[in-house]
């Protein structure tokens, strides 16, 4: 992700830091804590441990940590998020009915 496509809430955050808190990132990111941890612990947010110890150790993240995070959570296109690699042909017309017809019953509150 290049400067340009960071988002300007983003970058605004960022002017005159190098380093964002945890907190900070959650509240900037719309996520609760415990989510911005799952994150986290699963690697989709870079970052890194600033301090030592135990009580005083804590999570920092740079504008590319979070350009990072943000970029890899765009929204997939229609199909290639439906689709595992070496699926059949045809197999993503299959998937993408059963959504709208799923969709339609949520819609009719039959789900």
């Amino acid at each position: 992700m290049t400067d340009t496509e960071v988002p300007e809430n983003v970058r605004l955050a960022f002017v005159n830091r190098t380093l964002m808190s945890a907190p900070d990132v959650a509240a900037l990111l719309g996520l609760s804590a415990k989510t911005l941890r799952a994150h986290i612990a699963n690697g989709d947010l870079p970052g890194r441990i600033k301090g030592t110890g135990v009580t005083r150790r804590h999570w920092v993240f740079t504008i590319a940590d979070v350009s990072e995070f943000l970029k890899s959570r765009q929204p997939p296109s229609k199909i290639t998020g439906i689709i595992r690699q070496g699926s059949p042909p045809g197999r993503e017309v299959k998937m993408n009915m059963r959504l709208r017809v799923r969709k339609r019953a949520l819609d009719k509150g039959e789900g």
